[in-house]
């Protein structure tokens, strides 16, 4: 994914605006929480190929609260835990409603 290089942190943004382009050649794009350097995921001091992560779990919410459709579960239970930093998945849909 190419992001768009327009974008500046904390800039907020609309249902119009191009966060990044998907390049060709790759079938998927994993997407969630970065870690302060945006290098690796939070989720990784406890991931294991196949888990369904609280982490993963919080950035579903968020993408589907952006309207986003829901991911596949697929059964598998949440491993690790959310640190209280983030809003909780109940959470996210108030807090990205327009402040007028």
């Amino acid at each position: 994914m190419k992001l768009n290089p327009n974008l500046k942190v904390g800039e907020k943004v609309d249902a119009g605006t191009r966060l990044g382009t998907l390049l060709p050649g790759f079938a998927n794009c994993e997407t969630g929480w970065a870690d302060s350097n945006g290098h690796s995921a939070e989720a990784r001091s406890y991931y294991h190929s196949g888990d369904r992560t609280a982490h993963g779990a919080n950035f579903g919410a968020f993408m589907k609260a952006l309207g986003a459709p829901g991911g596949l579960f697929e059964g598998r239970s949440i491993r690790g835990t959310l640190p209280a930093k983030y809003p909780r998945a109940n959470e996210w849909k108030a807090l990205l409603e327009p402040v007028t």
